[in-house]
């Protein structure tokens, strides 16, 4: 993966502005994003896996302890001018946010990676967690919490393949639940249609967001010489503006 390869955050001009002059992404707790599949998907498919070894409780099987972690996403797209995705944000609210997937990666915050779509052969996807399930172990509460844990951020890396179009990448950190009380001062929240929901400050040095496309809609050029005027006071250098190449229709 080279320097040059970017991925993109699509967000309004609110988030535009917040993420410009805050300089810092947020990761979301992955239980309440827009999909309403996330973490089941995976998880249901491993839990059927495991079903199939018919095995007791004395082996290193996920559980309960899954409701002792939480993750948090940060979500991108590898295409920056995606039509299903200005549809999300309305005519003249949407910008896709390009930025370099090596100085995502370098940041202090989990890690970067693709999203998989679909699992056609969950034996081997969930191969060495299937492998730790058939061990017995005289500790089952102690594996069964560490297997949960390994298996969480596995089921964060997986979508249901009817979201194929996305092509989404994540940025996805883990943490236990009691790390969260105690580092409580991290945990910030914001409102949305779901509630209260839980994020973690991404934050990142300018050279990381390279490119910002202006979404399809009206008076396009005023909305790129303004960009380019916040980009020059808030000390951003060498961040190409550009509009989608999308007609738009009202």
């Amino acid at each position: 993966m080279t320097n040059n390869f970017m991925i993109y955050h699509y967000t309004t001009v609110s988030g535009l502005i917040g993420i410009a002059t805050r300089r810092e992404l947020w990761a979301s707790d992955c239980r309440y994003l827009n999909d309403g599949t996330e973490l089941s998907y995976g998880r249901n498919i491993y839990f059927d896996e495991v079903e199939k070894l018919k095995l007791g409780h004395t082996y290193r099987i996920a559980g309960p302890s899954l409701d002792n972690f939480r993750v948090f996403i940060a979500c991108f797209c590898e295409e920056g001018d995606l039509l299903s995705q200005w549809r999300g944000y309305g005519a003249d609210q949407g910008y896709a946010l390009g930025f370099d997937t090596a100085q995502l990666q370098a940041l202090d915050f989990g890690e970067t990676c693709p999203v998989q779509y679909g699992i056609p052969e969950p034996s081997e996807y969930f191969k060495n967690e299937l492998y730790w399930a058939s061990e017995p172990t005289a500790h089952p509460g102690v594996a069964e919490w560490h297997a949960s844990q390994w298996l969480l951020p596995r089921l964060a890396r997986v979508k249901h393949p009817g979201f194929t179009e996305e092509r989404e990448w994540r940025m996805l950190k883990q943490l236990a639940v009691y790390d969260l009380k105690e580092q409580g001062a991290a945990i910030q929240f914001r409102p949305s249609s779901m509630g209260p929901i839980a994020y973690l400050v991404i934050s990142f040095p300018p050279e990381c967001l390279q490119e910002i496309i202006i979404g399809p809609g009206s008076h396009t050029e005023t909305r790129e010489a303004a960009i380019n005027d916040m980009l020059q006071y808030l000390d951003f250098h060498d961040v190409i503006v550009r509009v989608s190449k999308i007609p738009f229709r009202k």
